[in-house]
Order: structure tokens, then C-alpha cells, then sequence
């Protein structure tokens, strides 16, 4: 594992380093609308037609362009390799590898993006390297078709350089230098070199610098030049540099810049005499945290300030030294080491060094930057009984070929007497014990600070466990550093040669494993440190790893008709993102698809469901525990059957009903009674109240206890429906219609009623035989509210062995919103009893929601609720809520 280097850049009180295991989750969640036609809601469709124009800036279609470059850009003109891609603002939408590739209509999300279609290398600058782009903004619109038109040109600018003959003649050996924010060297165009360069720049223009390097013609020595203002070129432009004297040989530097084939007004002087190049500036270093020749006192084991040498090199470095020697030694015999050379070296002493953005890169031509002595001065050994000075002096030389020295920096670090090496371990707070397979929740770290120099043999991390494991780690060496990092995830950060800083990274734990046979291994992590003095110090550090503990519960209670409950205790500190169901297809152990795991309303068990499955069918379930990994943990096999699935009878209410006709009270209307039934002896079937609001014929001899239905036949959705209605009676002898005495909703249940109309008792048995656990109840309706109320159905799912009555599922739904025509109602069962299965259920709707669930007679809550003084049936009564039900059935996912 290499060497984990950092370049502090300002001062602090302690800068922490950490490095951190980053495991990308990405769930990206879209919700969509799928149409009949295959398109998503909110989007629309783009369509491209493209084109290429090898034009340069200023003229038409290859307007005077050399036959050259029209061969160069040639190729361009074909378009169907380019590259396409749909971006927005954050991230790339779609990317074809090729225009021909892309399909003629592309779907898209309503928004805003932009496309771009590119055809070769968009490079800082080279030779022979033409680059065509095209890009435009557009908008997506929902259910619209967007075309776009869109034209690639050059990119980037082409430039090359010329030479007249006169310029020739004065100077034997000449390169031209181009420069600019997007290339970090110089580019240079050699004498001979007839080649176009070609160099990126921004869209609205970039500054270019413009030099010569040259030597006169018997002269020994060469000299750059470079023109005061850089010029600013723009994307398609065609640039011809050519250089000449200013008219007599040997006297001076002349350049016409020549702009697509026209010569254009530019920024600077088109002929420049010698003079008015500017020579290259002299090299120059500045001291930065420190007074140049300033001597400090320190301790490496907190010394913490950002000290640089900055340098300003308008010719570039060439080399850049650093002596460095100990007391009362001569300057003159210190060794020296050229940052440029012997950067690899330098790098290992501690010196790091910024050169624009770049970190640690080439000094080579660099002009400005800094050098940061912080690591290098902490890696100074520190003698245990007295204090060490150190000498250093920095010098840089330029790259013109004139050898121009800079000044000198000076500064001396007196190193005081080393401490006793010490294991910072605040922050290594393992926890006591932790889940086989589990993440620890931060990154833990110490320090490792020895003043008298860490030695490197010596100081190792040890890990040990209960069965058996037993290994050394020297902290220093690369490869064990590599081996400690990747086998248990530790990582081991060099600071300087007096300091290491050590990371437990989140992964630790998952290196670490429980016996099979369950239990728990006991992890020890024991710190070693010792300096070059033999001064140690040592830190141990435990950890309990234990296996998993859980359990698959699921039963046959769990199974559905076409569905599984899976169900897993957790007994410890599970996580339950490790859990994984698998199920058996065929001869094959199957993930659960979907998998959401969700805690059950005890909160200590974790479950999930298998769905789409066939009734009646058995299945093998299992759990697994860090699924895939070495660890894997699997629970034991669970084999469950499928519940049938099972119909209510008479749901569409069609037939030959069990009914009763009181004729004499009602002039012959057909007025249900009792059951709906296809057999008047079939107890398994639907029941109303209607033998408790009729009364009997010997007692309808008066108009004022005339009884209306709460039940009767109506048109269906398809076919009969059932008519449910609130209504009031009885207002007493002599007294008004406006007064009701009695009141009823319309009741329609599985199950059955009776009524004593001597004893004025009732009983309700709600309730058929059913062995199947259905999740929905679904059917049509019709309502009509009166004065606010609102209509009430709901079931009812039981288990009837035994002494009690078990109730294992409910649902209900209720609303008051008029509807005049068919619609559909759908509520769900919630089951919360899974030890059981079914032995009945039942289904009732009721025409108010005022109501008891099992008394609606003679009571007060539904008198507000009615219309006084209606006629029901040909008599003056009070009529409420209308409820109209079709098609009743039970729904099994």
C-alpha cells in the first residue's frame, strides 16, 4: 500500500486526516406513469438533425483556406461518429457513442437540458489535432416533440509559425512558446516544425502568451523573449504566426499575427522591435511563516506551523535546491538535493510543493508555486539529552539558458530534546463488542508521535483473537501496510518520519468473524511504539465479535392464499440490512424480489412478504444472514402451504331469493325479509333486520305503525342490486307525522337474524364458515346521504375453535360523498392475529354509520338523520339514507 501523503496549506492547532471507506448507495427513485403507447407521464420527445461546417471564423465554407487544411478537416464533414450527449445541470441524461447510433426520437423527462455532439480529442494543445463541437440548450415539454438543428465547427484554435526568410538569416535556432490557462507547460513549436498545433480554449475566448526562444546566428547563448500583452483567440479561428526582423537583418524581432487568412487589428504592436520584448525576469524566492535567515525552536511532537519557500520564475525552474546540515558542519560540505531531479527523494525527506492546482507535480519549467517545509521539519530526529540545530538553505536556478540564480532563503531549526514516545489513543475508541459482518459506526484513529524518530522495525500493530489469529504488522513497511489495509481494513498514514497516524476504517469489523458453531471470538489490537532511542510506549485494545442471533418464525399462520408472511427475531443487535429471504423455486434458492424489510408492531421481529403465489401450494422459505459474504449465516428451512382461496355466496345478489311478501299491509310489493338466499333453508348466506321493522299482520291494522322495509330489490350494476335505506316509524295515535318514535338503518350482513316481536329481543350471528383470509373486500355502489350521515361497510375475519373467539383481521370503510352513478369500493383487511387460520368471516353494509354495530333500532342517534314526514311505500313515513350495494367479492393478493 503506498504511502498516504497530505500537503497542509494553512496553520492550525492540529490538522486530522481521515480516510473514510465510502460505499455508494445509490437508489435513484422514480415514480412513473405508464401509458397504453409506452411513454411516461411529463415527458416528450427530442428529435436531431445534425450537420458539420468546417468554416473558420471569419469566412465562408473553406473561403480561402489552403487545400491543407481542408484535407485536415475533411473527415469532420461526415457526422454519423459523432459523439452524442444529453446533460443536465448535474449529471449525464444519455450518451451515444456514435449519431447513427441514436435513435430518430429520444423520450425525455419535462426539463431543461443541452446537447452536445463532439468528434475527436478536446486536448490543452497538440499538433495535428482538430476538435469539432456543437452544443444548444433546449426544453423538454410534456406530450410535445422538440426538433433541434444543430451545426458542429472547430472547437479549438489552429495556429502554426512562420518564418521569413530575413528572420531566418539572423537567427540559427529559434521555437516559438504558446501558453494559456488550459495547459500547464509551455507548447512549443520547434524551427522546422510545419505542423498545425492546435490549443483548446474557452468558449468565449482564452489569453494566449506568446514567446521565442531563439539564439542569433554565431552567438552562444539563447534568449526568450515574450510579447507584453497575450492575445485573445477564439474557437474556429485560424492563426498564422509569423515571425521577421523589424526590416534589417540582426536588428531586431517583428510578428504579424494573421487572423483566418486576414490580418486583424489584435491587441498589440503586429511589428514588435527588439525593445519592446520583455526580457525574462530574474528568479526570485520569498520566505512565507518565517523572517528569511529566522532561526526557530521547536518540538516535532506539536510543532504545527505552515512554513514555504515561495517562488516567482518567469523562465522556469531548472533546478531547485535545498541544503541542509546539522550544528557547526561547513556549508560548503552539506549536501545538496534538487527538488526537480530528486523529487522522489525529496518527497521521502517530507518536502511537498504546489504548483498552481497541482500537487507534488513536475517542477520542470514551472514559474510559480510554493514549497512546504512542514513534514520535512517534523521529520528531524531529536536527540534525547540535547538539543539539535539544523541549518537549511534554498536556492532556485531559471531555464532561459542564461542560468539566472535567485536569491537564497535561509532558516535554522533548533530541535529540542525528544520526549518519551506516546500513543495518542482518544480517538481509538473501539467499541466492547460488536455483530459478525457489521460496520463499526465512525472511523476510529490514533497517533502514533515519537520525537526521536519512529523506528521502523519495531513499531508493529499485533492482532490476536481467541481462536488462534496472530499477526504482526511493522507500521512502516509498504507492503504490510498494504497487507493490514486491505486483509482488515486498518490504514496506516505517514506523516513524518516522528509521526504516523493510524485508521480503523468502518469495514474493520466485517474482516473479523464469529465460530460457526455460534458464540463469540475475543479481537485484541495491541500498538507497539518505539523510537530510535529505544524508548517505547503501548496500547491494547479488545473486541468481542459475536455471530448473529436470529431466528425464522415464520408459521403456518403466516401463509396466505397467494401470499407468505416472512418473519425473522432478531435476538441480539442485528442489523437488519444484512437480512436476506430466500424462497425455493424449483431446485433453486430464490432472493425475495422487492425485498422491504419493515418491523411488525412488536418491534422485534423484521418482516417482509412473498407474494404472487399459487393457493394451495406448498413452500420452502429460509433466512439468511450477510448474504454472499464468507460469513453467510442461514437459518433453518420452513415449509408452509398456501391457503385456498374462497367466494361469498350470492355476491351478485342473482337468483331465486328467499324473501317474504306482506301483502295486505303493502298491496302486494315483493319486500324482503329475512335472507338472501337461493334456498330458504341455507344458513349460510346474507341476512337484514327486516323481520325486526316489519311487524306483524295483526299489528298493521293502524295507519300510524305502518312499518316500511329497510331492504329491497333494486337495478344492480349488472343485474339485481340490494337497496338499503334508513328509515322511521311509528308516530302514535292522533299524533302528527312529524314526530318518529322509532328508526332503523338499512343492514345487509353475512350471517343471520332473528327477532322476538313479544319479547322485543333480537339476536345477531354474524358470520359464515370461510377457511381462507382474503385481503380486500371490493364491490359497487350507489348513495344518497340525508343531512350529512354516511354509509358504513366493514369485515370481519375469524377463528371460532376453541372457548374464544379469535378476531385475526378487520377492515372498514366509511363515506358520506353522494354517488349517482356506479362506482367501485375497495377496503383492505388488516390482520394483526397470525397464529390462526380462518373458520368464518363476515361482510356487512350498512345504510348509515350512526348505527351500533349490532343494535340500530329505537335509538336516538339516527333520528337526525331522516327525512319527517316522507312517503315510503304509499304511506306517510320517514325515509333517510339510500345505499345501493352490487357485486360484493373478496380480493386475494
Amino acid at each position: 500500500m503506498r504511502e498516504m501523503e497530505m500537503t497542509k496549506r494553512h496553520s492550525s492547532a492540529r490538522t486530522v486526516v481521515l480516510f473514510a471507506c465510502i460505499s455508494v448507495l445509490i437508489i435513484g427513485l422514480f415514480a412513473c406513469d405508464d401509458r397504453k403507447d409506452g411513454s411516461s407521464a411529463h415527458s416528450g420527445k427530442l428529435r436531431l438533425s445534425l450537420t458539420a461546417d468546417t468554416t473558420s471564423l471569419k469566412k465562408g465554407v473553406n473561403s480561402n483556406l489552403t487545400k491543407a487544411v481542408s484535407d485536415e478537416f475533411e473527415k469532420f464533414l461526415t457526422v454519423e461518429d459523432y459523439q452524442i450527449r444529453i446533460v443536465t445541470d448535474k449529471d449525464t441524461v444519455k450518451s451515444y457513442d456514435r449519431f447513427d447510433k441514436m435513435p430518430s426520437e429520444i423520450e425525455l423527462p419535462e426539463g431543461a437540458y443541452t446537447i452536445v455532439a463532439s468528434k475527436g480529442n478536446d486536448l490543452p494543445a497538440a499538433f495535428e489535432n482538430p476538435y469539432f463541437e456543437g452544443s444548444t440548450a433546449f426544453t423538454i415539454k410534456e406530450g410535445m416533440s422538440t426538433p433541434l438543428d444543430m451545426t458542429c465547427t472547430l472547437g479549438n484554435v489552429r495556429i502554426t509559425a512562420e518564418y521569413t526568410d530575413d528572420f531566418k538569416e539572423a537567427y540559427s535556432d529559434y521555437t516559438a512558446l504558446l501558453s494559456s490557462t488550459f495547459a500547464t507547460t509551455e507548447f512549443e513549436i520547434a524551427k522546422g516544425e510545419t505542423r498545425p498545433a492546435y490549443m483548446q480554449v474557452a468558449k468565449e475566448g482564452t489569453d494566449v502568451a506568446i514567446g521565442i526562444r531563439l539564439k542569433k546566428i554565431n552567438a552562444e547563448e539563447e534568449k526568450t523573449y515574450y510579447v507584453p500583452t497575450a492575445l485573445k483567440l477564439e474557437r474556429r479561428q485560424n492563426v498564422r504566426l509569423v515571425f521577421k526582423t523589424d526590416g534589417e537583418a540582426l536588428d531586431g524581432i517583428g510578428l504579424d499575427i494573421v487572423l483566418d487568412d486576414t490580418m486583424e487589428e489584435v491587441a498589440l504592436t503586429t511589428k514588435i522591435p527588439d525593445f519592446m520584448w520583455q526580457q525574462v525576469s530574474k528568479p526570485t524566492l520569498s520566505a512565507a511563516g518565517f523572517e528569511n535567515g529566522a532561526s526557530i525552536e521547536i518540538k516535532t511532537s506539536v510543532f504545527d506551523d505552515e512554513l514555504q519557500v515561495g517562488f516567482n520564475i518567469p523562465g522556469g525552474v531548472k533546478s531547485f535546491s535545498v541544503k541542509r546540515w546539522i550544528g557547526d558542519e561547513e556549508e560548503e560540505d552539506a549536501e545538496s538535493l534538487d527538488l526537480v531531479t530528486q523529487a522522489d527523494e525529496a518527497l521521502k525527506q517530507g518536502y511537498c510543493w504546489m504548483v498552481g492546482e497541482t500537487e507534488n507535480g513536475s517542477l520542470s519549467n514551472a514559474r510559480a508555486g510554493y514549497i512546504s517545509l512542514l513534514k520535512a521539519i517534523r521529520s528531524l530526529q531529536a536527540d534525547p539529552d540535547n538539543p539539535v540545530t539544523y541549518h537549511f538553505v534554498f536556492q532556485a536556478v531559471d531555464a532561459t539558458g542564461k542560468a539566472y540564480e535567485s536569491n537564497t532563503i535561509r532558516l535554522t531549526v533548533v530541535v529540542q530534546p525528544a520526549g518519551a514516545p506516546f500513543i495518542d489513543e482518544q480517538a481509538l475508541a473501539l467499541p466492547s463488542e460488536a455483530v459478525e459482518g457489521d460496520e463499526l459506526v465512525d472511523v476510529l484513529q490514533a497517533s502514533l508521535i515519537a520525537e526521536g524518530l519512529i523506528d521502523e522495525e519495531h513499531t508493529t500493530l499485533t492482532l490476536t483473537s481467541s481462536a488462534g489469529l496472530n499477526e504482526v504488522f511493522r507500521l512502516t513497511n509498504d507492503d504490510e501496510r498494504k497487507k493490514l489495509y486491505e486483509g482488515y481494513g486498518i490504514g496506516v498514514e505517514k506523516i513524518a518520519d516522528s509521526r504516523l497516524e493510524l485508521y480503523v476504517f468502518k469495514s474493520f469489523t466485517t474482516f473479523l468473524t464469529a465460530p460457526k458453531e455460534g458464540g463469540s471470538t475475543t479481537y485484541s489490537l495491541k500498538l507497539h511504539l518505539q523510537d530510535k532511542n529505544g524508548k517505547t510506549d503501548e496500547v491494547t485494545k479488545e473486541i468481542v465479535v459475536k455471530a448473529p442471533n436470529f431466528e425464522l418464525v415464520t408459521g403456518n399462520g403466516d401463509a396466505f392464499a397467494k401470499r407468505i408472511v416472512l418473519r425473522t427475531n432478531f435476538l441480539g443487535n442485528e442489523n437488519k440490512n444484512k437480512l436476506t429471504y430466500q424462497y425455493l423455486n424449483g431446485s433453486d434458492w430464490t432472493d425475495l424480489p422487492n425485498q422491504s424489510l419493515k418491523k411488525d408492531a412488536s418491534g422485534t421481529q423484521w418482516v417482509d412478504t412473498l407474494r404472487n403465489l399459487t393457493p394451495k401450494t406448498k413452500y420452502s422459505v429460509r433466512a439468511i444472514y450477510n448474504r454472499g459474504k464468507v460469513y453467510e449465516r442461514i437459518s433453518k428451512e420452513v415449509t408452509v402451504e398456501t391457503e385456498t382461496t374462497g367466494t361469498i355466496p350470492n355476491g351478485g345478489f342473482e337468483g331465486s331469493w328467499y324473501s317474504r311478501t306482506i301483502s295486505k299491509m303493502l298491496n302486494g310489493a315483493n319486500i324482503i325479509a329475512s335472507r338472501v338466499s337461493l334456498t330458504a333453508n341455507d344458513p349460510e348466506s346474507w341476512a337484514t333486520v327486516n323481520v325486526k321493522t316489519f311487524a306483524e299482520e295483526s299489528n298493521v291494522n293502524s295507519t300510524y305503525n305502518r312499518v316500511p322495509s329497510t331492504m329491497k330489490y333494486a337495478e344492480g350494476y349488472s343485474g339485481t342490486a340490494v337497496r338499503l335505506r334508513t328509515v322511521g316509524w311509528d308516530n302514535g295515535a292522533g299524533n302528527t307525522v312529524s314526530i318518529c318514535r322509532h328508526a332503523a338503518a338499512g343492514k345487509l350482513f353475512l350471517g343471520s337474524y332473528a327477532y322476538d316481536h313479544n319479547a322485543n329481543t333480537d339476536t345477531y350471528d354474524y358470520g359464515i364458515s370461510f377457511n381462507s383470509r382474503p385481503s380486500y373486500v371490493k364491490a359497487y355502489y350507489k348513495y344518497t346521504p340525508v343531512k350529512g350521515d354516511s354509509f358504513k361497510a366493514w369485515a370481519v375475519v375469524l377463528n371460532r375453535e376453541g372457548e374464544r373467539e379469535s378476531v385475526l383481521g378487520m377492515g372498514e370503510l366509511v363515506k358520506g360523498e353522494s354517488v349517482t352513478d356506479w362506482e367501485e369500493m375497495c377496503f383492505k383487511i388488516n390482520y394483526t392475529n397470525y397464529e390462526k387460520k380462518a373458520t368464518h368471516i363476515y361482510v356487512v353494509f350498512s345504510s348509515s354509520s350512526k348505527c351500533s354495530e349490532r343494535e340500530d333500532v329505537e335509538t336516538d342517534n339516527l333520528k337526525p338523520y331522516l327525512n319527517l314526514g316522507t312517503e315510503v311505500d304509499g304511506y306517510t313515513h320517514h325515509e333517510g339514507s339510500n345505499l345501493y350495494i352490487d357485486n360484493v367479492e373478496l380480493i386475494y393478493e
